[in-house]
């Protein structure tokens, strides 16, 4: 059996220097992509887009023999395509009506509740709506930083926790 380990000392949540931002930017491109292109096919989804975006990104790599063993383009190209996809997602649920994903079927569900119809006319018709989500969509990926720096310290008391507890 397996002892449970107990973290002591203090946890911190720096950000990432501007050398390793810069070492992630290609991998961060190719997981931008994938995930843009997977999203726009319908039921393709997140979990594959991360699939493809690892191993693009290890394809593309200088550094190939890293992935696996805690390379940081190995998380980052995964988890870019990840959020990317979500973006593509709309085009396929505003422009053909055709949801992409389980979010995206509630967002379908509620235009046409409200008497909008997704499809090619969307944006002719009701364009005021689409500038509006767009807008909606920058401004909650800028609010993401913040409330995801706070929810971290926030999670990392979590870790403080006996593993009696946590489980």
């Amino acid at each position: 059996t397996r002892q449970a380990q107990v973290m002591v000392g203090k946890t911190s949540t720096d950000f990432p220097t501007f050398g390793e931002l810069k070492a992630v930017g290609r991998a961060t491109f190719v997981g931008t992509i994938v995930g843009l292109i997977v999203g726009i096919m319908p039921g393709a989804g997140a979990t594959a887009s991360s699939f493809v975006a690892y191993n693009e990104a290890r394809r593309w790599s200088k550094r190939p023999d890293l992935f696996g063993k805690g390379s940081m383009e190995g998380v980052a190209a995964p988890e870019t395509a990840n959020n990317a996809v979500q973006g593509g997602d709309l085009v396929p649920t505003l422009a053909l009506g055709i949801p992409g994903s389980n979010s995206a079927a509630i967002m379908l569900a509620a235009l046409i509740l409200h008497g909008i119809v997704p499809g090619p006319f969307l944006l002719t018709k009701h364009s005021h709506l689409v500038y509006t989500l767009f807008a909606g969509l920058i401004l909650v990926n800028l609010l993401m930083i913040p409330v995801g720096i706070v929810l971290l310290r926030l999670c990392l008391l979590a870790l403080k926790l006996a593993p009696q507890v946590l489980i």
